[in-house]
């Protein structure tokens, strides 16, 4: 991708304007993206710091549209999708939603599927996931497959699912990270038989680190990617569309 000097000055200054001096987030927000036609949609994975959209704006060149919101559930990401789908069909819109760059589900589950909250006993296995746990992962592996298809029916020229990274074991069991990845990437990569090709592209992250080394990629909070783990998973993301070659 060739840019010119005034496009390269262009991105690496909003590249420096995104990182703010105390160390916070001041990323470019929604009303200032320069193209609308790619969009994130969904939680802190996205929001929080901003590591990775920032990252792809350099990547890019390009702003893209960013809607995500730190504590959305994926009821809530799918209302933000609603949301944009609405402002694209306005007369006044000048642009199409071509790519979204989703992900969606610790919201659902964060609350029951900690490490803590499945017992002193738990073996580290599905089996042995609390019940409250399994039923959240049920919930939002069904919220997040019914997201995916509703892509479909409107006619989403690509839809790029960023999957779940490790976290440390005694944070999370690395079996809710896997059975709910797992799941996705296989409703993701099936086209429907209806369907003139498969809009969806699953970005796989878990072999970024395993999850002893995941406290060397997370920030004091032990979930949320610093700056390092971020601009790993921005690679990964942006390799993904390049390999899938979705309009970016």
């Amino acid at each position: 991708m060739r840019f010119s000097s005034t496009h390269f000055a262009f991105t690496i200054t909003i590249a420096a304007l995104l990182t703010g001096c105390d160390g916070t987030s001041d990323r470019y927000k929604t009303p200032n993206a320069d193209e609308k036609g790619v969009q994130f949609i969904g939680n802190s994975y996205f929001d929080f710091m901003g590591y990775i959209p920032k990252d792809l704006i350099v990547k890019s060149g390009k702003v893209y549209m960013d809607r995500s919101r730190s504590g959305a559930t994926l009821t809530q990401i799918t209302t933000d999708y609603e949301k944009a789908l609405a402002e694209a069909d306005k007369p006044e819109a000048s642009y199409e939603i071509r790519t979204l760059l989703l992900e969606g589900g610790g919201n659902d589950v964060r609350k029951v599927c900690k490490t803590a909250d499945q017992g002193a006993g738990f073996d580290g296995t599905f089996a042995g996931l609390s019940q409250p746990c399994k039923k959240a992962l049920s919930g939002a592996t069904t919220a997040a497959k019914a997201l995916i298809d509703r892509t479909r029916d409107d006619k989403i020229e690509n839809v790029v699912w960023l999957g779940p990274y490790y976290l440390a074991p005694d944070v999370v069991p690395p079996v809710l990270i896997d059975t709910f990845a797992d799941a996705i990437k296989r409703h993701c990569e099936t086209a429907r038989a209806a369907d003139a090709r498969n809009n969806c592209h699953f970005v796989e992250t878990r072999g970024a680190w395993t999850p002893a080394q995941a406290d060397g990629y997370v920030l004091g909070d032990r979930a949320h990617v610093n700056e390092q783990g971020g601009q790993i998973i921005a690679d990964l993301l942006w390799q993904g569309m390049v390999n899938a070659d979705v309009y970016r």
